[in-house]
């Protein structure tokens, strides 16, 4: 691949991924893969049974897991092969794509009142600050646009396994977490398009996000 890898994960939670399944489809139908430099990864439903009931985590069997945040794929990684089924779906998104990428964008969104933030793990069983991961971490939040915030190493989360494994990675938390608000989807797509601008997957400059963010 003439370029990095980049892993887009959405809907880790099942009343999150609104606009990120549009944005995502919206970023796939505008990105022009004959002049992309580099491969992009995007798993838009990666908890589907919470998607379809539009919950956190799936109420039909999480609570039967018996491990520590049953069916929350947020605090599950990098999963367990023979674990819970939440623990083997991280398993499987960890080995057979985060391993095979150079950096991931966790995409989540958080309820009203709120505002868009880039929510950064600093690290996961090790404090990741002033290593390069870290600092690649915060260089794509901040094309992306939005606030950052900063937060203790969490060895549980994609973006602190990921910075375990080198791999830079952020969160991300757009707004109105139950709609499909098209403020937001636009926003976000600017965002990611920030990121990939960045990384110079796509030709173009870095915009600001606060038309989207009124």
């Amino acid at each position: 691949v003439d370029g990095p890898v980049v892993y887009l994960h959405a809907g880790s939670h099942g009343q999150e991924t609104n606009y990120s399944v549009a944005m995502l489809a919206r970023l796939r139908r505008e990105v022009d893969l004959r002049r992309l430099r580099g491969a992009i990864i995007a798993v838009p439903l990666a908890n589907l049974l919470a998607h379809q009931f539009a919950t956190r985590v799936p109420p039909h069997y999480a609570a039967r897991e018996g491990v520590a945040f049953a069916g929350d794929l947020h605090k599950l990684w990098p999963g367990d092969a023979q674990g819970s089924i939440t623990q083997r779906i991280a398993h499987l998104l960890w080995t057979e794509i985060v391993g095979q990428c150079d950096c991931a964008v966790d995409l989540h969104s958080v309820g009203e009142p709120g505002i868009g933030f880039a929510f950064m793990y600093r690290g996961g069983k090790r404090d990741a600050l002033g290593t390069p991961a870290w600092e690649r971490s915060l260089e794509m939040a901040r094309a992306f646009g939005l606030t950052m915030v900063t937060t203790a190493p969490n060895p549980l989360t994609l973006a602190g396994a990921c910075l375990d494994a080198g791999k830079p990675a952020f969160m991300v938390e757009m707004t109105k977490a139950r709609t499909t608000d098209e403020t937001v989807v636009a926003g976000a797509l600017r965002g990611m398009r920030n990121v990939l601008v960045h990384l110079g997957m796509l030709d173009g400059t870095v915009g600001p996000l606060r038309a989207f963010l009124v």
